[in-house]
């Protein structure tokens, strides 16, 4: 979920809210709501229920994460739809700021997390947070397809990045996600307070070893970067935030909820990509940066290079 500022209307703070959602079509025959209900909550603690708002399922449709285009066997055993939900929000001054909730039931089975006897049982929440109104502040965007998949015994590079279009400072970190509605309560209204329970880990698992204490997630603070590793096959609950930083004062925070899919993939190692200039840079406004990217492969494959970020623009980056 995320959020951008957009006019100020008889004294009140326009919104436009999105939310991404991303669904597993391969196992799971659960579809996409085609309304949601958003609670929105007055900062303040405990946070009261501002308003409900209604928002309708605007377009979905099947997508093919990162890597799987160019390999069969991904294709093969994974389905990923995508559903798009937008409205708008209306807020009366607040120094105090909103919280932004949407809850669900269910998850599909998942091998981190505690389940019932006869399935899932535990849902999860969306969430974010709009600061002082007084900042007129738009929210960081995760961009792109989110990989869901990756494979068994081998440490797995993925790129969970966002951009700010205020140009705030991003710090992102791993986190443990929120639970959502339960069984018998699969499409909650939104409670009279804020309500966000975390997840019900199993035994030998946390937010910081989601694959069990063999294997590990980590998260480059400043870049988004993440290392992921398991040594188990299956679906696995992982949580990442990005923070959110004015003026080195903490504002806001987004966070995307992922299920990764623990595939037992062909025998593959990873390629070395390296640059000629290093890999950190600081740059004025207006200067021009230039520097050779180049990768090998130890497996001998062919390598395609693929470059994206806030400076290459929103439209797609290099190839």
């Amino acid at each position: 979920m995320s959020y951008e500022f957009l006019e100020i209307v008889n004294g009140k703070h326009k919104y436009k809210v999105t939310l991404n959602v991303y669904r597993d079509c391969k196992n799971s025959s659960v579809e996409f709501d085609d309304e949601i209900k958003l609670g929105v909550y007055i900062g303040s603690n405990p946070s009261p229920l501002n308003q409900t708002a209604v928002f309708t399922l605007t377009t979905k449709f099947n997508v093919e994460p990162p890597g799987s285009i160019d390999c069969d066997y991904y294709r093969k055993n994974v389905c990923i739809e995508y559903g798009f939900y937008e409205g708008f929000i209306e807020l009366s001054p607040s120094v105090s700021g909103y919280h932004l909730t949407f809850a669900r039931c269910c998850r599909n089975s998942q091998n981190n997390i505690v389940q019932g006897g006869d399935g899932p049982t535990q849902g999860q929440t969306y969430y974010c947070y709009i600061p002082n109104t007084d900042l007129q502040n738009s929210s960081a965007q995760f961009y792109g397809v989110p990989s869901p998949f990756m494979c068994v015994n081998d440490t797995n590079s993925f790129l969970f990045d966002a951009v700010d279009k205020d140009g705030d400072s991003l710090v992102y970190r791993i986190m443990r996600p929120y639970q959502g509605g339960g069984t018998g309560n699969f499409f909650p209204d939104p409670p009279a307070n804020l309500d966000t329970p975390l997840i019900r880990y199993k035994p030998g698992y946390s937010s910081g070893f989601p694959f069990g204490s063999t294997g590990y997630a980590k998260v480059d603070a400043s870049t988004g970067h993440t290392l992921l590793y398991s040594t188990a096959t299956g679906n696995f609950v992982v949580g990442v935030e990005v923070r959110e930083y004015r003026n080195g004062v903490l504002i806001s925070k987004v966070r995307m909820d992922l299920q990764i899919l623990v595939l037992d993939c062909i025998p593959n190692d990873v390629p070395d990509i390296s640059s000629d200039k290093g890999k950190r840079f600081i740059i004025e406004e207006g200067e021009e940066l230039c520097f050779t990217v180049s990768a090998s492969d130890p497996d001998g494959d062919l390598v395609k290079l693929r470059g994206r970020g806030a400076l290459l623009g929103d439209a797609g980056g290099i190839d």
